[in-house]
This record gives C-alpha cells, structure tokens and sequence, in this order.
C-alpha cells in the first residue's frame, strides 16, 4: 500500500494505492480506518473502498477529512490500519 494525499482549501483526501500480493485470493471491500493524532483540528468526512482486487492487481481506496475551521492549519498525523474481506 502506498498514499497520495491531495490537499484542498477545506479538505485533505488520502489516495491509497492497494496491490493485491496474495496468490489466488480475491480482496473485497478493502478500505483504510484512519486516527487522526488531532482529533479537533480535523473531522472524517468520508471513507470509500476498493469493492475488489484480484491477485496481482492494484486499485485504490479513499479517506477524506474536513479541516475543522476554528483550527485553522494544524499539523497532525494519522494512524492508518487497512481492513478487507477475503
């Protein structure tokens, strides 16, 4: 798994890049559960996952968090943990 994180006026979305590794196995709904170290500088706003990837494949899956604005720009970083059915 690899991450882009795209920055916009209000709103960050991390980009995860999955490659199936496993032979033979089939992922579905593979999705990325994020903790923000900053849980009031920043709220989840949406999490979309990859439906399936088959062996050898790559596919990506998305997490969004909203800027809290009273905040304003905070650092923070994020605990990622990537969760999927076999």
């Amino acid at each position: 798994v690899s991450v882009q994180k795209h920055v916009f006026g209000e709103h960050v979305v991390f980009q995860f890049n999955i490659r199936n590794t496993v032979p033979e196995v089939l992922l579905e709904r593979a999705a990325v559960t994020m903790v923000c170290s900053e849980p009031g500088a920043y709220a989840h706003v949406a999490t979309i996952a990859a439906p399936k990837i088959r062996s050898g494949a790559p596919a990506n899956a998305f997490v969004a968090w909203r800027r809290v604005a009273e905040a304003g720009i905070t650092p923070a970083s994020f605990s990622c943990e990537l969760k999927y059915n076999v």
